[in-house]
């Protein structure tokens, strides 16, 4: 069925979702990197690099437990019906894996998986796709994180060494967990807190304005209009990988909508098939009571005019007569079923147009509406932005003087190599970094992010 709205053949599985905890900060400078995939992304300018990439999605060294199942159903079974399906899982394949320096993880049968950098879902997505692409089968996968990395902490401390990561770890949870007492105490610690707090409301923001923008993109694409502006923000926004996936994520989900359109629009038709069939045999039966009908009536006559010449009797002419009624009755009764069965094809046929009409008025709605939330969401943002600076500017305490005297390096593994940036105490750790704390020299400048290879 073709119905004008670019319907896709693309599928999105269902996977099983595990939430990772988020960690994201203001934005800094960029600078631009290419992985080993050959895949371009943008690399932050501070200790906030690769943050707004991170969020939930995995990094070297962490250790995965995947299961997978391979999903055996009978040759008659319809999508979704559970009492014919049968999932049994590849224990060969089953275990735990670590993400490697090239990003990827190694699966027995398919081989390497990108996983640098990808969501759950984005995982088992791949893993999915790569097993009916190699092997032609349909799986389910499951993944827990079992580990990741801690962060390590050296320099000026007086506990310097290696601490369990925590999901929003920043270099001000590693500096207390070392013993550092630059910034315990005072009354300014609370701006530093409010900072916090405004940089990861900024955060939240600029997630939801990249779905808003990705979502825009993919509307746009369906209405045939042009979305070159909006795709241009959001890989300003979130680097091009990332806007890449998020893309992906919703033409999957508009594909599942689009699919869902497209059943009820497969069975609107087989309901009309069968009631055109029903019509037939009724118009055919009519035409038959129709005839016989014909037939009665003539033969009530001809006795009725027997009668009039005395040459038959009244119990004959009441028999006829009765034959004629019950004729009529089936001729109606028939004329009544075929109506009904004409009214239903209507209606089906009515309400298969009303549905794709209500999908398009929806998709124009959405996109509107969309439109209107990216405005809201910038326009939060920047009121958010203007509060981080104002907390910025405020007078400064001796401890926050202390906490400014701090050099706080962060030295960060990528698939690009190691990256040793610069940042401060409210720069988001991510597993496996290793944090240098030492007094800042007053004649040194501050540095941009830079990757050693």
């Amino acid at each position: 069925m073709k119905t004008g709205c670019g319907f896709f053949a693309r599928t999105m599985p269902a996977p099983l979702a595990l939430s990772l905890s988020i960690a994201l900060f203001a934005i800094p400078a960029e600078a631009t990197a290419t992985d080993a995939y050959g895949n371009t992304a943008t690399v932050l300018a501070t200790s906030e690099t690769s943050q707004r990439l991170q969020g939930d999605t995995f990094v070297l060294g962490d250790q995965l437990k995947i299961t997978v199942y391979e999903n055996f159903a009978a040759a008659s079974s319809k999508p979704g019906d559970p009492a014919l399906m049968s999932l049994v899982e590849r224990s060969e394949i089953t275990g735990s894996y670590v993400v490697q320096e090239d990003g990827s993880i190694f699966l027995p049968l398919v081989g390497g998986i990108a996983t640098f950098g990808a969501t759950v879902t984005q995982l088992e997505t791949a893993i999915q796709t790569s097993f009916a692409s190699r092997l032609g089968a349909r799986v389910a996968v499951a993944i827990q994180l079992l580990e990741r990395e801690p962060i390590y902490v050296t320099g000026d401390l007086p506990q310097s060494g290696v601490f369990r990561y925590s999901p929003g770890m920043t270099a001000l949870h590693a500096l207390a967990l070392a013993g550092g007492a630059a910034v315990q105490g005072g009354a300014d610690k609370w701006r530093m807190v409010d900072l916090a707090r405004e940089r990861e409301r900024i955060a939240q923001a600029e997630n939801r304005l990249a779905r808003l923008l990705a979502r825009l993109t993919v509307l746009a694409e369906e209405k045939g209009s042009s979305n070159e502006g909006a795709m241009q923000r959001l890989v300003e926004l979130s680097g091009r990988p990332a806007a890449d996936r998020l893309i992906a994520e919703e033409r999957a989900v508009r594909d599942l909508e689009e699919e869902q359109l497209v059943s009820q629009s497969a069975a609107a038709a087989g309901v009309v098939v069968s009631l055109n069939n029903e019509r037939a045999i009724l118009a055919e039966s009519l035409a038959d009571a129709e005839t016989a009908l014909q037939d009665k009536a003539e033969r009530l006559s001809f006795m009725q005019d027997l009668r009039a010449r005395g040459t038959t009797t009244d119990q004959n002419v009441n028999i006829v007569r009765d034959e004629y009624v019950l004729a009529r009755s089936t001729w109606n009764d028939l004329r009544g079923m075929l109506a009904r069965v004409e009214r239903t094809l209507v209606e089906t046929r009515h309400r298969d147009a009303r549905a794709l009409t209500d999908y398009r008025i929806a998709t124009e709605r959405a996109f509107l509406a969309t439109r209107q939330s990216i405005t809201e969401e910038e326009t939060t943002r920047s009121l958010m932005e203007n509060v981080v600076k104002a907390l910025r500017s405020l007078p400064v305490g001796d401890e926050d003087r202390a906490a400014a005297e701090l050099r706080v390096e962060i030295v960060r593994r990528t698939t690009d190599g190691i990256m040793n940036t610069e940042g401060d105490l409210l720069s988001p750790l991510r597993p496996g970094d290793v944090l240098n704390i030492q007094r800042r020299d007053p004649s040194s400048s501050g540095e941009s992010a830079r990757l050693v290879h």
